[in-house]
């Protein structure tokens, strides 16, 4: 398989990604799927580029990714919602500017973020991480890693979610919503206002915002801004 790296190349607006995804269920013959990624280590990290640290924006990126037709790719750090560092002119290693998205993991809040010793000076620097590390997330049930965590065990619970086809449904200008299969409907609101999908029943198995997990939707989802959800009848 070759990455589509149309999403990653596209702006984090409804009516962009949308057409990304739907000129690529159009092209691809019978039998085939697309691999989606929301960047790598040649790009500035979504966290940055799309949601400028914003948790709600990271979050909906990630139920975007998971909820597709196709194989979805993770960055080292996507899972956390990792934005790029800024590194000093006198660190830079890479002649094409690429460092900022190829800092260190973070895996604990203590010096050398679990990458390294302390003190030691890795070969870029890891930058404040505060909140970011995978110790720090792994406990919180709001955050991205345990978001990224819930998306994957849900895909493997739906057969539809893995491989049920792509439906476009009709929406407002600034949210995406589709149809996986014949049971499973994943919509998302990338704008600043609240907006309703109409004509969606059923139960929120997974949403950005968890507190709205469980919760029946008849007739009408309502979505706050830049909130997601998968709902499933």
């Amino acid at each position: 398989m070759t990455f589509h790296l149309g999403l990653a190349n596209a702006p984090f607006e409804a009516a962009a990604l949308r057409a990304v995804v739907e000129e690529a269920e159009r092209l691809l013959p019978p039998g085939s799927q697309p691999l989606w990624t929301l960047g790598n280590h040649d790009i500035a990290r979504y966290g940055s580029r799309w949601c400028e640290g914003d948790p709600r924006k990271i979050r909906l990126a990630l139920l975007l990714l998971f909820g597709l037709r196709g194989t979805p790719t993770l960055y080292y750090g996507d899972e956390l919602g990792l934005g790029d560092v800024p590194v000093p002119a006198e660190s830079a290693r890479d002649v094409e500017g690429r460092d900022p998205h190829r800092t260190p993991m973070p895996w604990s809040p203590e010096a050398g973020a679990g990458f390294t010793a302390a003190g030691a000076e890795p070969w870029l620097p890891v930058g404040d991480r505060t909140g970011l590390t995978v110790a720090e997330q792994r406990g919180d049930p709001g955050s991205a890693l345990s978001l990224t965590r819930e998306l994957v065990a849900l895909r493997r619970r739906s057969a539809e979610l893995r491989a049920g086809a792509y439906e476009r449904l009709p929406a407002s200008e600034g949210v995406w919503a589709w149809r996986r299969g014949g049971r499973t409907i994943v919509a998302l609101n990338l704008s600043g206002e609240e907006e309703v999908v109409d004509d969606v029943a059923g139960t929120v198995v997974l949403a950005t915002d968890r507190e709205r997990d469980g919760e029946r939707v008849e007739g009408s989802l309502a979505l706050a801004p830049w909130q997601g959800a998968v709902v499933t009848r």
